[in-house]
């Protein structure tokens, strides 16, 4: 992954969990679509998600990239 790649969040780690009470004011994670914006080392990330234009770390394990820059 390098700055300015297309992520999302792997189809195996989605939870698309019908929770009520929970995550209401987020999308579903298959509709999860992030900009890498910064490496933080090899396994951290910092990611712009498109939903909500907020950057957050993020362990790259759990995510791939859909276009790269």
């Amino acid at each position: 992954m390098r700055v300015g790649d297309l992520i999302r969040i792997k189809p195996e780690h989605w939870q698309e969990e019908d929770d009520p009470t929970s995550w209401q004011t987020y999308p579903p994670d298959s509709q999860w679509i992030g900009l890498v914006t910064r490496i933080l080392d090899k396994h951290m990330i910092e990611v712009m998600w498109a939903w909500s234009g907020i950057a957050v770390s993020e362990y790259t394990e759990h995510l791939e990239v859909i276009c790269s820059k």
